[in-house]
């Protein structure tokens, strides 16, 4: 699996774009497992902040949505 990082303006902080190459139907399904834990996130993460929670689950929503949107294929 690659992971990479693209710088899209210096310094502070900017948003950035990650890129995911899954390059096998296990790395896929260990991504798919991985982010389908979103609803647990307050137990993973030790957190009671409800911001936190609602922000790293979001981010997990998104991911697995993309990745569940490719096993249709």
């Amino acid at each position: 699996m690659k992971t990479i990082t693209r710088r899209h303006k210096p310094i502070a902080f900017q948003p950035f774009e990650l890129t995911m190459s899954i390059e096998t139907q296990e790395q896929f399904y260990d991504m798919m497992s991985l982010f389908s834990f979103y609803t647990n996130l307050a137990d993973v993460t030790n957190t009671t902040n409800p911001d936190v929670h609602k922000r790293m689950t979001h981010i997990c929503m998104s991911i697995y949505d993309a990745l569940e949107a490719e096993d249709q294929y």
